[in-house]
């Protein structure tokens, strides 16, 4: 019995997520249900779930899953509205308990054996805990072989990369926030909008795009990299990317991609290898163009970086270039003109090896306009360091244009440089605060740490008063709190302070700030107000409902912080020791800190040595939540033996007259040494049970010991036929069918060889030593093949020839080949060899007969080989319907 309490309502979650789920019902104590044919009515689901039918679905409570799917949709036309609840799938404890497809499954999975249409998840949370060592990725929603459906308004967390995953096309993702984890779309036309993946912590991709005509729009995604796609004619618009090591945004094999109105975080850049015909403008960050030619790289600011490897026939213009400056490796007739470069050394110009620089144009004839740095002539770039070209050359007709050529390199100048058309005037101080952080929630009575950066962004150096104003009158308007400084910063100067608002006497409410220059002012809301609860909800646990007194009982649970802040409770395990229902405190406890959000699996060991049979309960106590069990402690049965016998090893055919050999494996897996009779017995009189014929072993085993035992039958007594043997011991056997063939029955073996075969076989005239064979089988006259085996010829053979193992019906051996286009006049043989013995050995490899022999040579294409096999005398044959079936094997 398993029962729950706690002091929050799960239908009070309001994270929302949209999930593909497929149920496995390996998933222990999860009962799983096929859902059919929806009403007008939504169809309620409160358990995991396979849908197979059309129609309105909503999920009535959260659910849970361990490591395989809770939800599998199964049919087109639909919608599936998780109503704010959670679907939650947990993982084992390591990897080596990793249930069937665990790696294939996701917590919500649409898809089946065909392709689906029009199916909408939306409005639910979805909770993906992987592994803890983070070594499997997990699937939170999978979308597979779906088209025109929609993945909306979801929320999923995990500690480590929970993944959605789109396969198909015209699909839409829409408002899917992760908490960690990435996205995988494969598909064309799919549309991802409004959606955040990734923390950009990580050193793992955050959103990975495959296919034709896809396009992003609002997606903040970071990872590393934030974006990688392939696939032609793409566009991605108004997002945000990150990354660590890798370029925050990566596309490779991408042609005709748009890539506008974007913001590349942390000096990054974006990166294009081998694509075509790329639009990228208006963006913040670097550009990198590698073999991608023909591209567009238009007003992009600020773009610290923008460099272009073996690239030809680009335009570069209306960019703001930072302190990497312009780049060009191996690339030539590409059109740069009107950029405004600020680096020391504004541009780079490389040739491939071995080779002179590529020319390139660095300028268009002049023409009236405005151009990139305020002027009215469009012309040539602007270079724009302290002591750069365009600052420090002569303009004597005031036209603008520098009136020299900027030799950049070989085969590279700029003929009309721009220059300053203010330059002699320096701007006037103008102090920017570049970056404010006020908490957003305070406490009565403590202090908030105000931090600010201010920078003179102007071209002359100023004074002036910086400061930190707070409504604490309410009335609308900050007002001072003594909280100023006055400074003095030279162009381009930064410079950091710290301000300390207490809160003492200050009411509870919601109060305007404002950080304050002479030129600049920054606002927002500062709240006073009691720290936000936590709320820590053991949401699940595993343990076992039998123990046998003596043992350790484990139990597990999983704590989440439901609440608003992160928190800090002691997490206890508890026991009814006396048996009065109320579990008591054992001193088993951990002390949890978890985020808001966060989850964290504890463990606990209880000795049960002291208890006595019986049921107690006991469970996992939080603050806010527990979870409790039923355990039915028994007592532990008494020591015994138990004895197995298994593992009979012995021959399927002999011939009369030949002595059978059977082995089996003996244990005893019982807690006590025992002593037993173990025999060998033939069913000699087929009347369906094998009796005993004399040859037995007396055999004593302690606790967990195994012996192998062995047994020799003479077959002269026994008339050609099919037969029940095997190993007996008290009640355990283990029995298999032999096949007695006549004492005149031919032992024979079937060779597959390349080239002629051997009239005389000997140590040193063996095909395995040629290296020319490639099949081997043996068999008995009457009985059929009852081994067969491969062996390693040269490797010539091996190229030309592919060949199956050797057949025998109807007494005819055959093997199937094929010979490999451009091999011809192969040369195979099938010959059938008399044996002396029960087994192949090169001491008696002289006393082998060739008995018959099919030679043929053979150009490209598929073939069949055959050869006839020796005829059993009449009182060796054994019927077809008694012959066992032979087993396949490799002999070295």
């Amino acid at each position: 019995m398993v029962t729950h309490d706690t002091s929050r309502a799960r239908g009070a979650l309001a994270l929302a997520a949209s999930v593909v789920l497929v149920v496995s019902a390996a998933a222990a104590g999860v009962s799983l249900t096929a859902v059919g044919t929806a009403s007008a009515a939504p169809t309620g689901v409160t358990a995991c779930t396979t849908i197979v039918e059309p129609g309105a679905y909503e999920l009535r409570a959260n659910l849970s899953v361990l490591g395989s799917t809770c939800l599998t949709v199964e049919a087109s036309d639909v919608t599936l509205d998780g109503n704010g609840y959670a679907v939650e799938r947990t993982s084992p404890d390591d990897s080596s308990s990793l249930p069937p497809g665990y790696r294939e499954s996701a917590a919500v999975l649409v898809g089946g054996t065909e392709s689906l249409t029009n199916v909408t998840v939306t409005n639910v949370t979805v909770r993906v805990e992987s592994l803890g060592s983070g070594e499997v990725t997990t699937r939170g929603v999978a979308f597979r072989n779906v088209s025109r459906s929609t993945l909306a308004d979801v929320h999923l967390t995990s500690r480590v990369w929970p993944t959605v995953e789109v396969v198909g096309s015209n699909n839409t993702v829409r408002n899917v926030t992760r908490v960690r984890g990435v996205f995988e779309v494969v598909g064309d036309d799919n549309l991802l909008v409004d959606s955040v993946a990734g923390t950009g912590d990580d050193i793992r991709y955050a959103t990975s795009i495959t296919g034709d005509r896809n396009r992003v729009e609002n997606l903040t995604s970071l990872g590393d990299p934030g974006l990688r796609v392939s696939g032609r004619a793409t566009v991605v618009h108004n997002s945000t990317f990150g990354g660590i090591y890798s370029p925050p945004a990566n596309f490779t094999d991408a042609p005709e991609t748009r890539f506008v109105n974007n913001t590349v975080r942390s000096r990054g850049s974006v990166r294009f290898a081998n694509s075509s015909s790329v639009v990228v403008r208006a963006n913040t960050g670097g550009v990198v163009l590698v073999d991608s030619d023909d591209s567009e790289v238009v007003d992009n600011d600020p773009a610290y970086r923008l460099a272009l490897f073996d690239t030809d026939g680009a335009v570069v213009r209306g960019n703001r270039v930072g302190s990497e400056g312009i780049g060009l490796y191996g690339s030539a007739s590409n059109l740069i003109y009107d950029n405004l470069v600020r680096a020391d050394d504004p541009v780079t110009v490389e040739a491939r090896p071995n080779e002179s620089v590529g020319a390139n144009r660095w300028n268009v004839t002049p023409r009236p306009g405005e151009n990139v740095v305020g002027g009215d002539t469009v012309a040539g770039n602007f270079y724009g360091d302290d002591d750069g070209f365009s600052r420090t050359c002569e303009d004597a007709d005031g036209d603008g244009l520098c009136d020299s050529p900027y030799e950049l390199a070989e085969n590279n100048t700029d003929s009309h440089p721009l220059v300053d058309p203010i330059r002699d005037v320096p701007s006037p101080p103008l102090f920017d605060i570049v970056r404010l952080d006020v908490p957003r929630r305070v406490a009565p009575g403590e202090t908030a740490r105000v931090r600010m950066n201010v920078t003179n962004t102007g071209e002359t150096a100023g004074t002036q008063t910086v400061g930190f104003r707070v409504d604490v009158d309410a009335d609308g308007t900050p007002d001072p709190v003594g909280l100023n400084e006055t400074m003095t910063l030279a162009p381009g100067e930064r410079r950091n302070l710290t301000f300390a608002f207490p809160t003492a006497g200050v009411e509870r409410g919601e109060y305007r700030y404002a950080a304050f220059t002479d030129d600049e002012r920054v606002g927002g809301r500062l709240s006073v107000e009691d720290p936000p609860e936590t709320n820590f909800t053991v949401t699940t646990a595993g343990t076992s409902a039998t123990v046998v007194r003596g043992d350790t009982l484990t139990t597990t649970a999983t704590i989440w912080n439901e609440g608003e802040a992160t928190g800090t409770q002691t997490v206890e395990y508890r026991f009814d020791v006396d048996r009065d229902g109320t579990p008591e405190s054992v001193g088993l406890n951990r002390t949890v800190t978890l985020a808001r959000g966060e989850h964290r699996r504890v463990a606990f060991d209880y000795p049960t040595a002291d208890l006595d049979p019986g049921t107690y309960v006991h469970g996992v106590f939080t603050r806010n939540s527990s979870l409790t069990f039923e355990l039915d402690v028994r007592e532990p049965d008494p020591p015994a033996t138990d004895l197995s016998v298994f593992a009979l090893d012995s021959p399927s055919v002999v011939v009369r007259g030949e002595t059978v050999t059977a082995e089996a494996n003996v244990s005893n897996w019982g807690d006590l040494t025992g002593t037993w009779t173990v025999e060998y017995r033939i069913d000699a009189d087929g009347d369906g049970t094998p009796e005993p014929v004399g040859v037995n072993e007396t055999v004593t085993l302690g606790p967990g010991e195994s012996r192998q035992v062995a047994f020799e039958f003479p077959t002269d007594g026994l008339d050609p036929g099919t037969y029940t043997h095997g190993v007996f011991a008290a009640d355990e056997r283990v029995t298999a069918d032999l096949v007695v063939a006549g004492a005149e029955a031919t032992r024979y073996q079937v060779d597959f060889v390349a080239g002629h075969p051997i009239e005389n076989l000997s140590a040193d005239r063996l095909y395995a030593k040629q290296d020319r064979l490639l099949r081997f089988a043996f068999g008995v006259a009457g009985a059929g093949v009852t081994d067969r085996g491969s062996a390693w010829p040269s490797a010539e053979v091996r190229e030309c020839v592919d060949y199956g193992h050797v057949v025998e019906e109807n007494g005819t051996a055959s093997v199937s080949f094929a010979v490999a286009d451009g091999c011809s006049n192969v040369t195979l043989s099938l010959a059938v060899h008399s044996m002396p013995g029960a087994t192949f050995s090169v001491d008696t490899v002289d006393q082998q007969e060739l008995l018959d022999a099919t030679t043929g040579t053979y150009g490209p294409g598929e073939h069949t080989i055959a050869v006839g096999l020796p005829d059993a005398d009449d009182d060796s044959t054994v019927p077809a319907a008694r012959r066992v079936a032979p087993h396949t094997s490799v002999t070295p």
